[in-house]
């Protein structure tokens, strides 16, 4: 049974109604457009039928909106319709006080006392956040209570809340960051490739290490990148759009913003291009290619098990490694020196050092080179094995995974890894006369002159064990480790395009 559409017929009373406001917010504005408005609601006052047939869909709709005939724009989206409409609420306004807008710069603007509440910023109060709130007389200054010592005009209060509360009710313009709710968009009419490409080149619903699975928009991203990473251009007129990205963390009844970046989607690539080139190394084939995401190096950082891994983060580390990726600018040496102190902790646990952890070492030394104008020095630093590198840290890590696969041939299984590892790392001339004394212990005992001349070869340009290793010594040791590591247990023919 269908339902019957009633038919919305106006009472006089509310025609009258009607006309009255109207009449208070047009004016005696000469716009042709609003005077036809006017004229249509006093022709319907005064009864004069309308020439629209009775069964006309007009009838059985509530909004109706006007155009002048001849005419392609609607007569509220003129500039005279905007205007009239704007000194009406600023005229019945309950605002208590008028004064400048902090946002659009005008004067004598109704002033919002209390923002709108955000909905969507993940872990916020159930009832929502604000931005701009003050809500302790500390947090007061020059007599100004609540919002007002903040001004912001009322329109632009509403402007930015309806705005920001319909990114965040949309899964395609939003994306978790540990506790940062990160909205994005852009200024054009038609963005949902570009919406795609951000989400992703972002970290949203990063693959599985073993999802063998490929969708569109990574293809997209790694053939992008390849083609950043050999100097091509990146020509695609989508990509000159103005692209904005908002991250927004909670605190308590406030949303704190945590970054901004506003600039083309095409620099916003060839950056994130820059970062995913300085992250790139060696890894399992059973390993899908995919971007590593801030959260992933975040979270690499944390204890494994953790579920809630970003309660152990500092706020800080996630804005300063944002602005590295979109800046160019240095990576943060707090989470430098977090993801060795992780590598240290968990050396004996298979995932103690993978391509994520040593990744963010290789992509730190590369940008602290980069700035030091030692451009022979980063160029080293490769994404495998660099056999020709004569650097004793990393020389000394190459070493120590050749000891550690000669003791895994020996005794079918491996120690020096969770008992020396990282102390080797630190203080190899405290570690590596013992762990050579070893090794001729296990040579002997397989026949491993195989090994013996790979350490040889290795240990022909280090002059001499350090007693301590910096910071960027330290990372090296990690990267040449894992590179030599990662090629022992390449396919032979994989080692011979590694070595082309």
């Amino acid at each position: 049974m269908t339902k019957r559409r009633k038919k919305l017929i106006p009472t006089a009373e509310r025609l009258r109604s009607a006309y009255d406001a109207y009449q208070k917010i047009i004016g005696l504005s000469e716009d042709a457009g609003l005077k036809a408005v006017i004229a249509f609601l006093k022709n319907r006052v005064e009864g004069i039928p309308l020439d629209i047939p009775v069964d006309h869909p007009v009838y059985q709709s509530g909004n109706v909106v006007f155009r002048l005939a001849d005419e392609k724009g609607y007569i509220h989206e003129r500039s005279e319709a905007k205007n009239a409409w704007e000194t009406y609420c600023n005229a019945s306004s309950s605002s208590e006080e008028c004064g400048q807008c902090l946002v659009t710069g005008l004067l004598n603007q109704p002033l919002a006392k209390t923002h709108t509440m955000l909905k969507g910023v993940a872990d916020a109060n159930t009832t929502g956040c604000v931005i701009v709130g003050f809500n302790f007389p500390s947090f007061t200054s020059y007599g100004k209570t609540q919002s007002y010592n903040a001004p912001i005009s009322e329109k632009a209060m509403f402007a930015y809340t309806t705005a920001l509360n319909y990114l965040l009710s949309k899964n395609d313009r939003r994306i978790q960051i540990g506790d940062t709710t990160v909205v994005f968009w852009t200024d054009a009419k038609e963005d949902g490739k570009a919406l795609s490409l951000i989400s992703a080149l972002l970290g949203a619903n990063a693959p599985k290490d073993t999802d063998t699975s490929d969708t569109s928009t990574e293809l997209q991203i790694l053939d992008i990148l390849k083609k950043v990473r050999s100097g091509q251009a990146v020509n695609d007129p989508e990509f000159k759009v103005k692209t904005y990205i908002l991250g927004l963390a909670p605190n308590v009844a406030r949303a704190s913003i945590r970054f901004w970046y506003e600039d083309t989607l095409e620099n916003f690539i060839l950056k994130t291009g820059e970062h995913a080139e300085n992250m790139d190394v060696v890894k399992s084939a059973k390993l899908k290619p995919r971007l590593v995401s801030i959260g992933d190096i975040l979270r690499s950082i944390t204890v494994k098990s953790s579920k809630k891994w970003w309660e152990n983060v500092p706020s800080s580390y996630e804005t300063a490694l944002f602005r590295a990726v979109i800046s160019g600018d240095m990576y943060p040496t707090s989470v430098y020196s977090a993801v060795l102190m992780r590598i240290r902790a968990e050396a004996g646990d298979d995932y103690g050092i993978d391509y994520i952890r040593v990744g963010y070492l290789k992509a730190y030394l590369r940008r602290y080179y980069q700035k030091q104008n030692m451009t022979e020095k980063m160029e080293e630093l490769t994404v495998s094995l660099n056999q020709k590198s004569t650097d004793t840290a990393y020389s000394l890590g190459r070493l120590f995974a050749v000891m550690e696969a000669l003791q895994q041939k020996a005794n079918g299984t491996s120690t020096i890894r969770s008992r020396y590892f990282a102390s080797a790392s630190a203080n190899p001339k405290l570690v590596f006369p013992t762990l050579l004394n070893l090794s001729q212990h296990h040579i002997a005992k397989i026949d491993g002159r195989y090994y013996d001349k790979q350490m040889e070869a290795i240990l022909s340009g280090v002059t001499e064990f350090p007693a301590a290793f910096n910071l960027e010594d330290q990372g090296k040791f990690v990267l040449g480790y894992y590179h030599q590591r990662e090629f022992i247990y390449t396919k032979k023919e994989d080692k011979e395009l590694q070595e082309a």
